[in-house]
This record gives structure tokens, sequence and C-alpha cells, in this order.
């Protein structure tokens, strides 16, 4: 019986696990539309180098809604409640996007907004298989350690921004960045699928 129990937990956490990664690639999929239409539409280029207010109310929306998210756990577990609080976070998160995609667009050119897009999804994809496969288990590096990352770049925006003011330090806080994000994307993978984790 027990092997039945077993096998049923795997069978919930890998259901659990495709409906994380569908919603995911559905945010993603609105993510890279609205993105494509500030970098595309000159109305919605014009849109973003005229009104610099329009970022920051996108901001505030989406951090007030992830906030609502995180500490509400009746909000977010209720069925339309937590769907009606995604979608408006994805939905701001996308503007937001979208807003930065179109200047770094106008700046830089439309290429680098591309090829940031598809490493990240190549990126995304290698982790999470990275994190099926792999016999080392980063579950262990719950709480402690994981709060003194984020102190951690604190810190160091801190020091870059006050102190260490150069193209140099920015690139640096940028990868200290995508290399903790690439740490919890198998970590939260890894917490997701069970198994043998010990934690």
């Amino acid at each position: 019986q027990s092997a039945y129990l077993a096998e049923a937990e795997k069978s919930v956490r890998l259901g659990f696990v495709r409906k994380v990664y569908g919603i995911l690639v559905i945010q993603l999929l609105v993510t890279v539309g609205i993105s494509s239409l500030f970098i595309v539409n000159d109305d919605c280029r014009r849109l973003a180098l005229t009104q610099p207010n329009i970022i920051w109310a996108a901001y505030g929306v989406m951090f007030v809604t992830l906030i609502v998210l995180s500490c509400c756990g009746e909000v977010r577990r209720k069925h339309p409640h937590g769907m009606i609080g995604l979608t408006i976070f994805t939905l701001a998160t996308s503007f937001f996007v979208g807003i930065i995609s179109s200047i770094y667009a106008q700046v830089i050119g439309e290429w680098i907004v591309i090829e940031a897009l598809l490493m990240t999804a190549l990126i995304v994809v290698g982790l999470t298989i990275f994190a099926f496969q792999t016999k080392y288990d980063f579950t262990r590096f719950n709480g402690f350690i994981v709060a003194l990352i984020m102190w951690g770049m604190m810190l160091l925006m801190f020091n870059f921004v006050f102190i260490m003011d150069t193209r140099f330090a920015y690139t640096l806080y940028a990868s200290c960045g995508a290399a903790l994000m690439c740490f919890f994307i198998v970590h939260d993978t890894q917490l997701m699928i069970g198994g043998k984790h010990k934690y």
C-alpha cells in the first residue's frame, strides 16, 4: 500500500508541475505578445517615451498584486480570486516589461531584446531538465541561506548604486541576480517534484 501511495503522490506532484509550467508558459506568451507590441508599434513606442509615469503605475500595480498574492493565503487559494490576481499581475508585469523593452529597443536595437528572450527561454528549459535529473539536493538551501543571498543582493545593490557607479558594477550586479534566479529555478522545481530530496 505504501508503494501505491508513493506512486499516487508522484502522480499528483507531476500534475502540479505540469499545471505550474502551463501557467508559466501562458504568462510568458502574454508578456512576449505585449512586449512585441511595444517594440513594433510606433504608437506604443511613443507612449513609452512620452509618458514615463506609466511605468511607475505598472510597477505599483505589479508590486501590490504580488504582495496580496504572497501574503494573503485566502485570496490566492480561492479559485476565481487567485486566477484574477495572477491575471492582473501578469498584465501589469507584461506592460512593465513591454515599456522597458521598447526603451531598450530604441536605444540599442530590437535584436538585443529578442536575444534576451531566447537566452531566458533556453536557460529556464535547461535548468528545469537539470533539476529533474540531478542527484544533488538544492532543497537544503532553504531558509537562512536564501535570506542571506537576498540580503547579499540588497547590500550589493546599495554598494553599486552609491559607491561603485560604473558599467562594470551594474553588469556584475545583473550577473549575480541572474545567477540567483537560476538557483531559484532549480530549487523551486526540486521542491515541487519531491522525491528523495531531504527538505
